[in-house]
């Protein structure tokens, strides 16, 4: 196979990777797109806002380490309606979660 040919199929498989990594990521944007910021920008107030730390049990090949995870709670308050949101950073994986549930 000349230098050309494998040039190509490299392209044509980081490309393929690219688009395929792409659906995936919009997949996981459209499945919550509820988010304290969106909820603000459509006027939303934040009435309550507690914060601590967990300490929680290590993961995989780390089970031996205690993990933290930073909790963020949010009470938001339109007209007569509440929102609760809950912000996770979870230090160990370097991974942010956010959910809102109407209340």
């Amino acid at each position: 196979m000349t230098y050309t040919h494998q040039m190509i199929r490299t392209l044509l498989a980081v490309f393929a990777l690219t688009v395929l990594s792409a659906s995936a990521f919009a997949e996981i944007a459209k499945s919550n797109p509820l988010t304290v910021y969106e909820l603000k920008k459509d006027g939303w107030r934040i009435v309550e806002k507690n914060s601590y730390v967990e300490v929680r049990p290590g993961t995989n090949s780390y089970s031996n380490l205690k993990r933290y995870v930073q909790v963020v709670v949010y009470i938001l308050h339109k007209s007569s309606s509440h929102y609760k949101c809950i912000l996770e950073y979870d230090s160990q994986n370097d991974v942010l979660t956010e959910e809102c549930m109407k209340l």
